[in-house]
């Protein structure tokens, strides 16, 4: 059984506005917290195997003039985020159109689960005569129509995929409370609508200058319908955790295009290569 489909609401999600917290962790002070969070929080009981932690592939949409990406660089208050999200490492899981926007701290996603082999009709140019014979119910239907305005409104194109490994947590009394622990960061540019299976393909994006610390950091994101339980604010003080935004898409662009502009010394000499 796909873990991904086990879950009868993990198909559509629609969240009323809700927070997203984003701190920076050692990787010696991820067991730490894990023990700490255990008895408010279960692993969640979807992710399908025992080590507790999935890989995540997001395939990322942006404007020409990457409009999407300047809004996060320069911290716009309402900014918006397309993306096509699929699980496991070689990308064989089932795909999700997302819209995620924010409004300051507030945010809220929209997300449904679309027929694998057929989620380009929400981002082609007359797509929509084959999505609108997709099996599905009115309200996650409108998620992909709105997704389809949006991507074809923007003209949106594919940038690059981000990818991560997951340790995910759900509150236990408040499932709605969600802390996530993300390493591994890689990135591949993406210019097709492909949601790239091959490792090999990624470059690392967590090295320690993207966090300005000594060493690479994991992301510990913590996300609930804000009202932070007390527990959470005890975790914080207790870790002495200091939110730092680290927002996974602007690293990635970053990092391919560092990659791209890498100085090279080969016997035609010093030049920056295309």
């Amino acid at each position: 059984m796909n873990p991904f489909a086990a879950n009868p609401q993990r198909d559509y999600k629609h969240h009323s506005p809700r927070c997203e917290f984003k701190y920076q962790i050692t990787a010696e002070q991820m067991p730490a917290i894990k023990a700490a969070i255990s008895p408010y929080c279960n692993v969640d009981p979807f992710v399908g195997n025992a080590g507790g932690r999935y890989t995540i592939t997001s395939l990322y949409l942006d404007t020409v003039d990457r409009r999407f990406y300047w809004a996060t660089e320069n911290q716009v208050h309402a900014r918006m985020k397309l993306r096509v999200r699929t699980y496991g490492m070689a990308s064989e899981g089932p795909v999700f159109l997302e819209i995620k926007r924010r409004f300051g701290d507030a945010q809220s996603k929209s997300r449904v689960q679309v027929p694998r082999d057929e989620w380009q009709a929400a981002v082609i140019p007359g797509g929509d005569e084959q999505f609108q014979n997709w099996k599905l119910d009115s309200r996650k239907m409108e998620i992909v129509k709105d997704f389809s305005a949006i991507a074809g409104g923007y003209a949106l194109e594919p940038v690059c995929c981000v990818r991560y490994d997951r340790d995910p947590c759900v509150g236990r009394l408040n499932p709605d409370v969600r802390i996530t622990f993300d390493q591994r960061i890689r990135t591949c540019h993406s210019h097709d609508w492909a949601l790239h299976p091959h490792e090999v393909d990624y470059l690392p994006v967590d090295y320690p200058y993207n966090f300005g610390a000594p060493e690479p950091r994991l992301v510990l994101e913590i996300k609930f319908d804000m009202h932070l339980p007390i527990w959470l604010i005890d975790l914080v003080r207790q870790f002495d955790l200091k939110r730092e935004s680290f927002a996974k898409y602007v690293s990635c662009v970053n990092r391919l295009q560092d990659d791209h502009l890498r100085y090279r010394t080969d016997l035609r000499g010093p030049q920056w290569e295309a």
